[in-house]
């Protein structure tokens, strides 16, 4: 990463810490709809990996948006304002996950199937739509826990050590 993205960065992180502060100190709805614009797209596609499902994925974001407007004051300096909204809506899906159960994935996912054995595509585009569905399948097999934190590695991008330090799981 060039060094102008680091401290752009940088400096967003801390832009983003006073926003909490001042959503935390003084309910600064300007704050919260800045921090809101900043990460509105990283949350949205978070959700979505995690849920499969755009419906689930809006109501895990209103959520998270509830839950990070009524706890900022929670929010410990020692860490990224961008992890810990992450982090928020993520806990948000798996509080989704076990209200209602595996069985509309499961319904999602038959229909899914259903809808890719009716279309057939051939040569190298059937491979790729078979490995997508296995990976798929895999994923959905996944503990949600453990599909939390691929999606928060490969899905939102943070690094092992900032999934560590903010969930507090030691390394492998």
């Amino acid at each position: 990463m060039p060094m102008s993205e680091r401290l752009e960065k940088r400096e967003q992180a801390v832009a983003d810490i006073e926003l909490i502060r001042r959503i935390a100190l003084d309910r600064d709805r300007q704050a919260f709809a800045l921090l809101l614009e900043r990460h509105r797209s990283a949350l949205y596609n978070l959700a979505l990996r995690m849920t499969r499902s755009p419906m689930e994925a809006e109501d895990a974001l209103q959520q998270a948006l509830l839950r990070i407007w009524t706890s900022a004051g929670s929010f410990r300096q020692d860490g990224e304002v961008e992890a810990w909204v992450l982090r928020v809506l993520a806990r948000e899906c798996l509080r989704i996950f076990k209200r209602r159960g595996n069985e509309q994935r499961r319904i999602a996912a038959y229909e899914g199937q259903r809808e890719a054995r009716q279309a057939e595509p051939v040569g190298a585009e059937a491979e790729r739509l078979e490995g997508m569905r296995v990976l798929r399948q895999c994923l959905d097999d996944l503990p949600a826990p453990q599909r939390m934190l691929v999606a928060l590695y490969f899905g939102a991008g943070i690094s092992q050590d900032e999934i560590s330090r903010q969930l507090r799981i030691p390394q492998a």
